[in-house]
């Protein structure tokens, strides 16, 4: 969610199996899903791998290793996309081990809602 409270619009997926998530990465990466979205779909990493390779391009060495091979992070995922959905389209490259699309749960009046947060 951006400081206004309104979705950033992405996801993850968890492959079994790393072949699995590399040719999901090739062949759905800008393809659009049955509700006509495009997706974007590239290796998830964590904060400290970005950082990394930040630091490595810089000149500086690190020796974290890869650990989320298998990973795959999804944003600009429609509100309208469930976690079904988005494990159907997914599932096509290969057993998919977990899904999970962000969401927030939002104060209004008396009642609380969940709010999707468009990634995963």
């Amino acid at each position: 969610m951006d400081h206004k409270g309104e979705s950033k619009g992405f996801g993850f997926v968890c492959f079994q199996e790393s072949d699995a998530a590399k040719l999901c990465i090739e062949k759905a990466n800008k393809e659009k899903m049955d509700n006509g979205e495009e997706l974007y779909v590239s290796k998830f990493e964590k904060k400290s791998e970005r950082t990394r390779k930040l630091k490595m391009e810089m000149g500086k060495n690190s020796n974290n290793e890869n650990k989320n091979k298998n990973n795959l992070y999804v944003k600009f995922i429609n509100e309208s996309v469930d976690e079904e959905m988005l494990k159907r389209e997914f599932e096509v490259y290969g057993p998919v081990t977990s899904v999970k699309i962000q969401v927030e749960n939002v104060q209004k009046g008396d009642k609380e809602y969940q709010v999707h947060r468009g990634f995963g």
